[in-house]
């Protein structure tokens, strides 16, 4: 049994969404999974169980994990719960109490006024449409259990298939988390087993058998101790009136009816809200929900303003009222005056202004007032991701992670499984350069497929590019791929976990015998660009060196931190050596940076730190070439680049780097702002 310690990292707290991912790798095996939380136990595999353990951002919980596969399980979390962009689960000491964090977030959330939560914020113009849900009628009896028992199950494959064709269309990320969560929650055994009883022991019709079963699901959310799980409540309700519906074949589709409309309505459910069009609806006022509902999710995710928790707001608003919602101030007015009209049309215009603005950034070039130019460029996982960068204005990819393409699968992928998934990346970057990090296994990187032997210490062990050398044949296989695609777009191929010399000889040596052969064999490859991620100490020290037989280097800060600082970056009691402003690692990325100047080498940053906005300034002093992070970041951080003077900053870095503390350095970090 493997028992372990986390603190949940996430502002919604551990909602349908990060319970969905736990859950959807949780059943990949065959190991028991728990969630231990306050003196509770709830099933690791059962979305509405571990929603009912009420844990927020902060708290601490244990993890256990009992069964034969129970290693390859805690890899396969760890992986997805700690290591994904939203890194929801940090690892702390054994000794750390599971408990509540006693955060205040509730307390100090969003401000009220006259009655309201302000759940989305922003200013909206528009009106009223009041929208109430169907009633599903009088509850109903039935002595024929069976035919009852065959509809629930034809409802459920239904439903089932409907969103999973739902999922196919979504791009809004917020809202295919949802329609994912409710896919989960469908399939969740105790809440279908619920349903089943109504029917066999209360002989309810299965209509009746749902709406009992959503109500006493209802009941046992609203007893819950924590707000934010209370809210949850609203997601099985949801499911459960989806599956109502296909049985009735009446569904309540809310239908906008016309531009700059309002929607008022006691509730609004997430099925409600995720094909909601910002440009019909302005925003929506609600008699119930809260701030942290998925409903309010979306609404923060499509910049529509929202009010919840305004008592009797179907009775006090008219229908095609003019109504002001200021979701910053959380109030409203309904048939506002002239003169107040006029005021909110003011700051509305104030608010286009501004998202227009963020939008120019989008398209812009990166580059200070004096004339230094910046890539941006946006970390991915897999080619899917390729065109949510290029609409968010990247200006390339700093990373390309194709260890995710060896995971979860019993079989390494084949040649030409990689090469379709390269060239699709490379094709869709439409000419922009891509880099695509040759494979990273090992350390926290859970890749059964490749059978690699169980270390002490996988991160100081066999992994990434010392796997790869010891393992040619799936390393020549991943390299010819690469070399195949090549002449598809504009290819970078970096090489992970660089510490001597001799290693990168060897790699560059493979490279060209595979490069050799495909020539030979009148395969038509295209130009490429080859580099390393400095990521440990060595490599950092030896840059001088490593440089002349490359063309950039990328550096890995997380890894580069974890190494300088000998602190495990997963470990939470770790986390003040973790710090991103950690002055040796910081002297080290200049030092990086000098050296691969020497040989005109350019430098990347693709760690987390390449989305810090505190760093971008001493970065750019330094003379760092690309800024590699999540899409979304890349408009604000253009904006920051574009304001800043290259050598003015570079002026600036050795008073920054010779900070004797990470507070301090930090400190001046903000300096470099004013």
């Amino acid at each position: 049994m493997i028992k372990q310690k986390y603190r949940f990292s996430g502002e919604e707290g551990f909602h349908a969404r990060p319970v969905t991912e736990f859950v959807q790798v949780a059943k990949q095996f065959s190991s028991n999974v728990e969630i231990e939380y306050e003196g509770e136990t709830y099933d690791g595999k059962s979305s509405i169980s571990i929603m009912c353990s009420c844990i927020e951002d902060g708290c601490v919980f244990s993890l256990i994990i009992d069964g034969a596969d129970e290693q390859q399980a805690r890899l396969a979390i760890r992986e997805k719960m700690m290591h994904s962009p939203e890194a929801y689960f940090v690892e702390v000491a054994a000794d750390e109490k599971c408990s509540n964090a006693g955060s205040s977030k509730d307390a100090s959330a969003k401000g009220k006024s006259e009655g309201c939560i302000a759940v989305s914020s922003g200013v909206a113009i528009g009106k009223a449409q009041l929208y109430r849900r169907n009633d599903v009628g009088d509850i109903q009896t039935t002595e024929n259990t069976d035919s009852e028992l065959q509809k629930l199950e034809t409802a459920i494959s239904s439903l089932a298939k409907r969103l999973k064709e739902s999922i196919a269309g979504i791009v809004n990320e917020d809202s295919l988390g949802i329609v994912e969560a409710h896919a989960e929650i469908l399939k969740d055994a105790s809440l279908i087993d619920l349903i089943k009883d109504k029917i066999t022991t209360d002989k309810l019709g299965c209509v009746s058998a749902i709406t009992v079963a959503s109500e006493e699901m209802q009941k046992r959310f609203e007893a819950l101790k924590n707000e934010r799980m209370r809210e949850r409540a609203a997601d099985i309700k949801d499911v459960l009136n989806q599956l109502a519906s296909e049985i009735t074949g009446v569904r309540n589709n809310l239908e906008v009816k016309g531009k700059d409309t309002i929607i008022i309505a006691e509730e609004l459910l997430p099925s409600d809200t995720i094909h909601l069009d910002p440009d019909m609806t302005v925003g929506f006022i609600t008699e119930k929900g809260g701030s942290n509902c998925h409903s309010s999710i979306v609404a923060r995710g499509l910049g529509i303003p929202a009010l919840s928790n305004v008592k009797d707001a179907l009775s006090i608003i008219p229908n095609e009222a003019v109504v002001i919602i200021d979701g910053d101030e959380g109030v409203y007015y309904v048939s506002p005056s002239e003169e107040l009209l006029q005021k909110y049309r003011a700051k509305v215009q104030d608010n286009i202004q501004k998202q227009q603005e963020n939008e120019k950034y989008r398209s812009l070039a990166s580059q200070t007032v004096d004339g230094k130019k910046i890539e941006l460029a946006a970390n991915i996982f897999d080619a899917a991701e390729m065109g949510a960068a290029v609409q968010a204005g990247a200006e390339g990819v700093g990373l390309f992670r194709t260890e995710f393409l060896y995971m979860n699968r019993e079989q390494p992928p084949t040649l030409e499984e990689q090469f379709e998934c390269y060239k699709k990346t490379l094709v869709d970057a439409n000419g922009l350069p891509v880099t695509i990090r040759t494979l990273d296994a090992g350390g926290d990187k859970p890749t059964p497929c490749l059978n690699m032997p169980k270390e002490d210490n996988p991160f100081l062990g066999v992994r990434a590019i010392r796997f790869c050398l010891k393992n040619p044949d799936i390393f020549r296989t991943q390299l010819r791929a690469l070399l195949m695609a090549s002449a598809y777009g504009n290819l970078r191929i970096m090489f992970p976990m660089i510490t001597m010399q001799e290693e990168l000889v060897q790699v560059l040596k493979i490279l060209n015998a595979e490069k050799q052969y495909l020539v030979a064999e009148g395969i038509a490859l295209g130009n490429y660009q080859t580099g390393i991620m400095i990521e440990t100490p060595a490599a950092a020290i030896m840059s001088k060196d490593l440089a002349p037989l490359v063309d950039f280097f990328s550096i890995g800060t997380n890894d580069l931190t974890q190494y300088v600082m000998a602190a495990d970056r997963g470990s939470g009691e770790l986390s003040d050596f973790q710090s991103p402003y950690q002055p040796a690692v910081l002297r080290l990325i200049n030092y990086v940076v000098k050296s691969a100047s020497m040989h005109s080498v350019w430098v990347g940053i693709c760690g987390e730190s390449g989305g810090d906005q505190l760093l971008t300034p001493l970065f750019i002093g330094m003379g760092i070439s690309e800024l590699s992070m999540t899409a979304k970041k890349i408009p604000l951080l253009r904006s920051i680049v574009n304001s800043l003077a290259y050598e003015a900053l570079a002026q600036k870095v050795e008073l920054v780097i010779n900070s004797p503390t990470a507070v301090e350095l930090k400190e001046r970090l903000i300096n470099l702002h004013r």
